[in-house]
């Protein structure tokens, strides 16, 4: 049997940008480039602890003096030779090594599913060659970040961006060093689609989406006498980047509260939920045949959410309700970046969330209370349930309101994970 001819062929593309990438312009003062550099891989680093970070560089030279700064290896076309460069490879493809710095020499076939930053030191020539190396990160379809660091200088006439390379390509200026949306910009060059209106939902939104946008204006030299003076210019400047740091700091904390979900799950696992809820550990019975006070009233709670609960789409484990990267009954499917059921294989934490936080929720009714209204409150779903008790969000809606989804710490969940491990944090603090 032969193939079809090319003409009756059907061809697909997908979209050259990921969704879990957050495209940026990074402005840094091109005279304290080191420093400035440094700071900012530090700060990568302490946002992705068990990630690693690509520096990508315009040339040799800088290759070289950056991994002095950043005390790192570097890989270029004249580190070595051929098992010499494999070996470094290897250190990046393995995760031994963090931090790497490169040239555009560190091309295709490098496929490490954990690198979670790449960063472009100055400005990038080729479209073709940022959708390539930017799309380095993420692989295994964790949140991660894609960076331009932009220079400007300061002087006598005011701020000034650094100019683009003579042959830059239109599309780079334009992802740049313009106001619109970087996946847009990338979509349209790389896949001809014109049809992108800003980042989609369930994608990681880029700066400018997000309002966070950090460039030098390049049309409007700044002066002694403009009234956007260099004071002005750096007030802003340090105005949005104190918001960018609020953000990156907020994306850290949840990425540590996520690991103290299966924290708490491991802590809560054995014994019964609701002596364990009231200090004591409970051993040799469960919440099933526990006949302490409240014992029936939690067991009445679990069961009127589990027979009425329907966890939104790749929320979690339906069966334990658990985000699909914690539970062991899934595995991640590299080459999507998704999770996918395993047949045979039991949730390691089966019922301990829904039993965890019924038990904790009868112990502390004020605490978990106000917790649960200030938090259906900010999502908006106060107006909705007022006519179902005057005083608060009945049931029916707070078990509607568990089963939403949610992106936390870079991972989909369902509200329910991410609520206790708030209300564990005010329970401690209570």
């Amino acid at each position: 049997m032969g193939l079809p001819g090319k003409e009756q062929c059907q061809w697909f593309r997908g979209s050259t940008t990921r969704p879990n990438i957050r495209y940026q312009v990074h402005d840094y003062d091109a005279e304290k480039e080191e420093e400035e550099v440094e700071a900012l891989v530090g700060e990568l680093k302490r946002r992705h602890p068990h990630g690693q970070v690509i520096v990508y560089c315009s040339s040799v030279a800088k290759t070289v003096r950056l991994a002095e700064v950043l005390q790192c290896v570097c890989y270029h076309r004249n580190v070595g030779s051929q098992e010499e460069k494999e070996r470094l490879v290897g250190q990046l493809t393995s995760g031994s090594q963090q931090v790497f710095t490169a040239t555009n020499a560190l091309g295709l076939g490098v496929d490490a599913p954990t690198i979670r930053a790449v960063v472009h030191v100055g400005a990038v020539r080729k479209v073709r060659h940022y959708a390539q190396e930017s799309g380095r990160a993420g692989r295994d379809g964790q949140a991660s970040e894609a960076i331009i660091m932009r220079g400007f200088r300061v002087s006598r006439r005011g701020i000034t961006a650094v100019p683009f390379p003579k042959d830059a390509e239109e599309e780079m200026v334009e992802l740049i060093g313009g106001d619109g949306c970087i996946r847009e910009v990338l979509d349209q060059a790389m896949d001809g689609r014109e049809d992108r209106r800003g980042c989609g939902q369930g994608e990681e939104r880029c700066q400018r989406c997000d309002g966070l946008g950090e460039r030098a204006d390049t049309d409007d030299e700044v002066t002694d006498g403009d009234e956007c003076d260099e004071h002005e210019f750096e007030q802003q400047m340090s105005a949005r980047r104190a918001q960018a740091d609020r953000v990156h700091r907020q994306e850290a904390q949840d990425a540590m509260e996520v690991g103290r979900l299966e924290e708490l799950m491991e802590e809560w696992k054995d014994g019964c939920q609701r002596c364990r809820a009231w200090g004591v550990r409970g051993d040799g019975h469960d919440i099933g045949s526990c006949q302490k006070e409240m014992a029936e009233e939690i067991r009445q709670g679990i069961e009127d959410f589990t027979s009425r609960k329907q966890w939104a789409r790749f929320s979690c484990c339906f069966e334990c309700g658990l985000p699909q990267s914690v539970c062991e009954s899934f595995a991640l499917d590299t080459a999507s970046g998704g999770y996918h059921k395993q047949s045979g294989v039991d949730c390691q934490y089966g019922g301990v969330l829904v039993e965890m936080v019924f038990s904790v929720w009868s112990r502390h009714v004020d605490l978990v209370g106000d917790m649960l209204q200030a938090a259906m409150e900010q999502d908006g779903w106060m107006a909705q349930t007022e006519r179902e008790r005057e005083d608060g969000p009945g049931m029916g809606a707070i078990g509607r309101w568990f089963c939403e989804k949610k992106r936390w710490g870079g991972i989909e969940v369902n509200k329910m994970s991410w609520f206790i491990v708030q209300v564990m944090g005010g329970e401690s603090r209570a």
